[in-house]
């Protein structure tokens, strides 16, 4: 009786171990990319983020005079190339000292999600997602080229 009472105790810390390790985050972490690697990974998403931006500009009447800031992805990181999955862009319009700008969060990697202006996008449940390093099981490495 003694050894099933240490087996179970035994088993129940191993699952505990278990169990912290999984919500600490420990295991498998990224290794970190080259420089080159990350600055190609920014590159795309600021590509991709201002393709989405053209879009959005496309299909709103508003926007046909204004332009695109891109701001990039500001998550991506050696250990973390593919970002968030959300680029920052400012959609922005001058008329002599008049300025006229409305900022917007557009997917890195999809034309599907396309752009929200920020207040929208705040929303939405994915907005959670912005700032935190995502799996590349959300967010493909390398990101794809969305510009045909």
């Amino acid at each position: 009786m003694k050894k099933m009472k240490t087996l179970l105790f035994a088993a129940a810390a191993m699952a505990g171990i278990c169990v912290m390790l999984g919500i600490t985050g420990c295991g498998k972490k990224e290794q970190p990319v080259a420089f080159a690697t990350l600055e190609d990974a920014r590159a795309q998403a600021r590509a991709n983020g201002e393709y989405n931006a053209q879009l959005y500009r496309a299909e709103n009447p508003r926007f046909t005079d204004h332009k695109i800031v891109s701001h990039g992805d500001s998550t991506q990181s050696p250990e973390c190339p593919q970002g968030d999955g959300w680029v920052s862009n400012t959609i922005m319009s001058v008329n002599g000292k008049e300025v006229e700008k409305y900022k917007v969060k557009c997917s890195s990697v999809s034309t599907s999600l396309g752009c929200y202006l920020d207040t929208d996008f705040a929303k939405k449940p994915f907005a959670a997602e912005e700032g935190h390093c995502q799996s590349t099981n959300k967010v493909p490495f390398p990101l794809p080229k969305l510009a045909k």
